[in-house]
């Protein structure tokens, strides 16, 4: 059993597994695991991003906490849900832009923020 990980700044959890079949999950489910790395009194009050039908990333449910929890993707090969303070969120949207565009290896991603963050497109 996994033990989720808390970070002052940022809560990460990741566990890999094969998804059988890329099935729609409800917007319930998507809150639930999204907001399980947040300790127990953070998780009604964070911001989640899941899944709809299209696959596109959106806002599923507002939050009042400053946390921003992102939902597992459906239809890939792993399970991958993280938790992240809302200051964040410019340089986690950046990765997933990156990733969309075909950028998928983690050091091109990293070093493409850090080149943002060092030219001031990113603040930090």
């Amino acid at each position: 059993m996994w033990k989720p990980l808390a970070l002052p700044v940022m809560a990460l959890a990741a566990v890999g597994h094969q998804v059988a079949c890329a099935q729609e999950v409800s917007v319930e489910q998507q809150i639930a695991e999204a907001v399980a790395p947040l300790p127990e009194p953070m998780r009604a009050g964070a911001t989640v991003l899941g899944y709809r039908y299209s696959g596109t990333l959106v806002r599923i449910r507002e939050g009042s906490n400053g946390m921003i929890c992102l939902a597992d993707r459906p239809g890939d090969d792993r399970w991958h849900v993280a938790c992240y303070q809302k200051g964040l969120e410019p340089f986690m949207a950046r990765g997933r832009e990156l990733r969309a565009r075909g950028i998928t290896e983690r050091p091109a991603i990293d070093s493409t923020r850090l080149a943002d963050i060092q030219s001031g497109a990113l603040s930090m």
